[in-house]
């Protein structure tokens, strides 16, 4: 194996330029890495080209960097700085090594870091969050903004050492929003090839725990990597997230175009089965109730009241909720559809697709070339039937999706009808047909 000490390229996040890095990067050169601290265009060094700071711009940037080192690069990005990481990969992915996201924006396609306060938001009446936005200092057009020194040192440098921390919140420089505000468009051929590794960060105030773990489970695949720290391990913790990299180092510096697998010596999340953890029966019954009120939610919108849900192979995390559309896009095949594009074939394999009623022919097939592994229904087609009748907008049909999958190639578990849940389910179909 070459003795060529590796590449590591870092990304800074809003607000900041490489000087965010400047004190870690010693540490990371006695660790043996050739070391590149970007300074994105438009910010802080840069400030004239205020047009480049998108994330087409950025994403040009870090890749021409990438085309002239003399081996492909580990890529960290920081917070913000994970947008550009993810699309950099999606780029240039034989010049990536492996990506680190440094407690960074690690988002499937078209999904920004406000959705997944959204997401989480919805899924926990609990959940608080408000972050640095609220402590933004805007320009006259509203276009760029800046971060007071006090709130930089309370959200994001409260467990830096004090003096540097102080210096860092009095470096931090304006932002424009458009590069800010930027979503990912990303393949499983290109960026899902790519091995990667989440830096969370337990006592993150602008990034919080749960918005990490979102992010997580909306990107499967990551290697975990847990630092009791803030925002801003590289001054408050440097050395031990130079030893929590370390093993990038031994990875080869060219790699065929298929998946590669990464072996880590730190300890990351449990190790799931094939087709994930079967659910518990208060599981079933829980996320079931959970698509009924997706269900009922239809309703709302003016839709047929039907709901389903798709649930991480932990058998906790709701990855996707969807309700019926149409006659064309019912709510399982809609939400398999979505899912197929955001989340790798081998992760949806693991996953559980829970839905109202029993998925008709159309949908369950769609959920088998979705690959997702699991599907658990609470009441039969045949017992909606007795509801729907030979109505004009849902002439049911008379298919079981238990006939679908023992014809399929692959064996999807299929669970249901759950007789907790029948008598629920069934009573709102019947409110809502008899009224149509």
């Amino acid at each position: 194996m070459s003795m060529q000490r590796p590449h590591i390229v870092l990304i800074h996040g809003a607000w900041q330029g490489s000087w965010a890095f400047a004190a870690w990067q010693p540490m990371l050169e006695a660790a043996g890495w050739q070391v590149h601290a970007v300074d994105l265009p438009g910010n802080d060094r840069s400030p004239e080209r205020r047009a480049d700071a998108t994330l087409a711009g950025y994403t040009a940037h870090v890749c021409a960097l990438l085309a002239a080192l003399d081996a492909p690069a580990v890529v960290l990005g920081h917070s913000g700085g994970g947008l550009t990481a993810s699309q950099v990969a999606e780029t240039l992915p034989d010049r990536v090594r492996a990506l680190v996201y440094l407690a960074g924006m690690m988002l499937p396609t078209g999904v920004s870091f406000g959705d997944v306060i959204a997401q989480c938001r919805a899924a926990d009446a609990d959940f608080h969050y408000a972050g640095i936005v609220p402590h933004l200092a805007w320009d006259a057009d509203g276009t760029t903004s800046r971060v007071p020194p006090a709130a930089a040192r309370e959200i994001f440098l409260h467990d830096c050492p004090p003096e540097a921390a102080q210096t860092a919140a009095a470096r931090l420089c304006p932002q424009p929003d458009t590069g800010r505000d930027m979503r990912n468009t990303l393949s499983p051929a290109r960026f899902g090839r790519v091995p990667r590794v989440y830096v969370e960060c337990l006592q993150d105030r602008s990034v919080t725990l749960p918005l990490q773990r979102r992010m997580q489970a909306l990107t499967p695949g990551a290697h975990r990597i847990s630092l009791d720290c803030g925002h801003v391990p590289q001054l408050a913790c440097p050395q031990a997230l130079t030893d929590a990299l370390l093993p990038l180092r031994a990875m080869p510096s060219r790699r065929p175009a298929e998946t590669m697998t990464m072996s880590m010596t730190t300890p990351g999340p449990t190790t799931l089965p094939a087709q994930g953890l079967p659910p518990t029966p208060e599981q079933i019954r829980r996320h079931l109730r959970r698509a009924q009120q997706v269900a009922e939610r239809a309703v709302t919108l003016g839709h047929h009241p039907f709901g389903a849900i798709l649930v991480g192979p932990d058998q906790e995390t709701v990855l996707l909720e969807q309700c019926n559309i149409d006659t064309v896009n019912h709510a399982e095949s809609t939400l398999a559809r979505v899912a197929a594009t955001n989340f790798p074939p081998d992760y949806l394999w693991g996953c559980t697709l829970y839905t109202t009623v029993e998925p008709c022919c159309m949908c369950a097939g769609t959920a088998y070339w979705a690959n997702i592994g699991r599907v658990v229904f609470g009441m039969t087609e045949h017992a909606l039937l007795q509801y729907t009748g030979s109505h004009a907008e849902n002439p049911t049909m008379s298919v079981p999706s238990r006939y679908v999958f023992d014809h399929c190639q692959k064996a999807v578990e299929l669970i249901g009808p759950v007789p907790e849940m029948e008598a629920e389910i069934a009573a709102a179909q019947r409110r809502f047909w008899a009224g149509r």
